[in-house]
């Protein structure tokens, strides 16, 4: 089978660049060679290309090969055919692109753009060069390898496993680790560059149930679950002064990990639920005063100040981790009905604003605020789930780890 595919996308933005049509070209082939249904090989080829990048790095070619053994079709299995319905083993490699990187519209070139004015009687032009193109840019190119398993049994039970790693080594960064932003340019003129390398892996586990009851009724219920961990190896990030007690923010990191202000456990309930505390920790807060009843920040560098220099990670990143999902259906005769539940975990986002801060819009409140911390509810011995309320900014009021909201 080949195939091939041009795209011509105009979008609805009369900016420029924007308004110029999005263009591709997609081509491909696949050969599948399948043996007495025992051995089947399988060659994928593409080569496609992207306006986004310059004519010598425009087109890439995409190879992926697969290849399953169908063990239960061989003659030794014979004996094992009441029972053993499907056992299928397979694996496979390739190379897949991406164009969708974040890159500004043609990257590849300088941006420079002309503006008239000036005094009345007298025609000005300014010139100015905001984007630097980078003609060796190019598309993301990942290389992903997957084993699996299918196990079939009594015809009516099938297990399906699957072991997955995914690894991009042009990965689309910045350039600006190592520049200074003194240096006169500023930064956002900088290109871009293919030197990022990004790691995905894991598993994915699938389990099946298919019974037919007569002629006309049937069902099925079906079970996935699969979990998954990304981490950035290379972002072309500088390290912070040591003085940081997390020097990279992304290197090492799953993609989009957010950093936040602990909260400090060790002494207590994780607030300041007195002056003498306040007094005793010794602690200056770089964002605010701190008051009784704000929340205590572990000073993870041991300077003695809480600030940006003692944020950790918070969370896992933007991906989930796990994915899971139950799905079954009945069907009658030509009638059928299905079903479907889905969900992810090993996730969480950093939560800020309306709703979650009691200062939005003049004072906003909510169920979470109800178990604020008073002086009151502190010596009665009450459940406190909130740091003390405010009318205004307080040092409760940053991106944060506050563990009984996880």
């Amino acid at each position: 089978m080949a195939y091939g595919l041009f795209q011509d996308l105009t979008k609805a933005n009369t900016n420029a660049p924007e308004l110029l049509p999005y263009k591709r070209l997609s081509t491909g082939a696949q050969l599948v060679y399948n043996y007495d249904d025992r051995y089947v090989l399988k060659g994928v080829f593409g080569y496609s290309g992207s306006e986004q990048y310059a004519r010598s790095h425009r087109y890439l070619f995409t190879p992926a090969v697969a290849a399953s053994w169908i063990a239960s079709n061989e003659s030794f299995m014979e004996s094992t055919s009441g029972w053993l319905s499907l056992l299928k083993f397979r694996g496979s490699w390739g190379k897949t692109a991406n164009d969708q990187s974040g890159l500004q519209r043609y990257a590849y070139l300088d941006q420079i753009t002309q503006q008239s004015g000036g005094p009345i009687g007298y025609l000005q032009y300014l010139i100015t060069e905001r984007q630097t193109g980078n003609p060796n840019i190019q598309a993301e190119v990942s290389t992903k390898a997957n084993f699996g398993l299918d196990l079939g049994l009594f015809n009516s039970i099938t297990f399906s496993a699957d072991i997955f790693k995914e690894k991009m080594e042009n990965m689309v960064v910045g350039a600006v680790s190592t520049i200074p932003s003194y240096q006169g340019i500023p930064l956002s003129n900088y290109p871009r560059l293919n030197q990022g390398i990004f790691e995905n892996k894991g598993y994915e586990l699938t389990l099946r149930y298919d019974k037919r009851l007569n002629d006309k009724l049937s069902f099925y219920v079906e079970g996935m679950f699969s979990k998954n961990h990304n981490t950035i190896i290379s972002w072309n990030e500088a390290q912070r002064t040591e003085d940081f007690q997390y020097r990279l923010r992304e290197e090492g990191y799953s993609y989009g990990q957010q950093f936040g202000y602990l909260v400090d456990y060790s002494q207590g309930n994780g607030f300041f639920n007195s002056q003498a505390e306040i007094d005793a920790a010794g602690l200056d807060y770089g964002f605010g005063a701190v008051r009784v009843g704000d929340l205590r920040y572990q000073d993870l560098n041991a300077d003695g100040i809480i600030d940006e220099r003692d944020q950790g990670p918070v969370g896992d990143g933007m991906v989930p981790r796990v994915t899971y999902a139950f799905s079954g259906g009945l069907k009658y005769s030509a009638f059928d009905m299905n079903f479907i539940f889905q969900g992810i975990g090993d996730y969480s986002r950093i939560m800020m604003g309306p709703g979650i801060w009691e200062t939005t819009n003049g004072g906003m409140y909510t169920a979470l605020h109800q178990n604020a911390w008073t002086a009151e509810r502190y010596a009665n011995g009450e459940t406190i789930t909130w740091p003390a309320l405010s009318t205004e900014k307080s040092v409760n009021h940053e991106a944060k780890r506050f563990c009984q909201f996880q």
